[in-house]
């Protein structure tokens, strides 16, 4: 009985999370980045994309001294997403090339990403990898979402089998694991957006019911063979460093936002950082003491 209540929040804020699907007028996202600590203590920092509207998907280098994401100058229905790199302390910006979602590869030398919508009449889709430097660009495989193994000899991403270009999750997508070249491509799960474990033997992906309205974290099982919900949320979820738990946008009682799940044992969502507005696409740093993630930063501190 205790569920009840938790239930009927969820499906409260998965109407508003509809609606607010629908509406392409606006930013999806902030302009701000937010590097904030896990212990208290250290007062984090915020990166400013000043000609950029919209910004999304940042990850961690290694070294955890750089962070990769998306930008969109007039916003997602307004332009093409571009891969940008930036130092944590919010110097050194760089744009490496056109494409979302970004990924650095185990050594730090290389950058996954996709190319899956464009401007450009007669632009290559797919799937592509470019050096930090912004040399040797290349196709991989058609595909959206790409992500390392952590060894980088293999890659997991997903294919819609409708392949309509649009963002978001979609509910015909499959996840594929292949030779980090895109070659020998086999499929593993139904779902998006996926994300290796830092052993290897897990994938995260999101998964979206065709007939329903919630999308929910599958932690797919590589060696056993197994697949499990662990709870609500959307996009790419994003592993700790242990492997024990993943970041993601989901639901709390107080609307949207980003939460914590366990992967050992599915329980209630844990919401993350609720004191920030529009918080979006947590992703933990190497040693596990950050989490970067989109928010809105405070007049206060601007």
């Amino acid at each position: 009985m205790k569920r009840i209540p938790w239930l009927l929040a969820c499906c409260a804020v998965l109407l508003c999370w509809e609606a607010a699907a629908q509406d392409d007028f606006g930013p999806i996202t902030p302009n701000t980045l937010r590097v904030e600590p896990i212990r208290a203590g250290d007062p984090g920092s915020w990166i400013l994309l000043k000609d950029h509207r919209e910004i999304g998907s940042p990850t961690f280098s290694p070294d955890e001294q750089w962070i990769a994401f998306d930008g969109y100058r007039r916003g997602y229905y307004g332009s093409d997403a571009e891969i940008w790199i930036v130092g944590r302390d919010g110097k050194d910006l760089r744009k490496l090339t056109t494409g979302a979602t970004p990924r650095w590869s185990p050594d730090g030398k290389r950058l996954l990403f996709m190319r899956e919508k464009s401007m450009r009449p007669g632009a290559k889709l797919g799937i592509f990898v470019i050096d930090r430097d912004e040399k040797n660009e290349r196709f991989v495989c058609p595909g959206r979402w790409p992500d390392w193994s952590p060894d980088g000899k293999q890659i997991a991403f997903s294919r819609d089998s409708r392949d309509v270009p649009s963002g978001g999750v979609k509910s015909m997508s499959r996840v594929y694991v292949a030779k980090a070249d895109g070659s020998d491509a086999k499929v593993i799960a139904d779902g998006d957006g996926p994300s290796w474990s830092p052993d290897g033997k897990k994938i995260a992906c999101c998964y979206r019911d065709p007939g329903g309205r919630a999308p929910a974290i599958r932690i797919v099982d590589l060696e056993a063979g197994s697949q499990q919900i662990i709870g609500y949320g959307w996009y790419r979820a994003n592993w700790s460093p242990d492997g024990k738990r993943v970041v993601a946008n989901g639901y709390t009682f107080q609307g949207q936002g980003m939460v914590e799940l366990s992967v050992l044992s599915p329980s209630r969502p844990e919401p993350l950082f609720a004191k920030y507005r529009q918080p979006a696409s947590p992703c933990y740093s190497a040693d596990g003491k950050y989490i970067v993630f989109v928010a809105r930063r405070p007049a206060s501190e601007e």
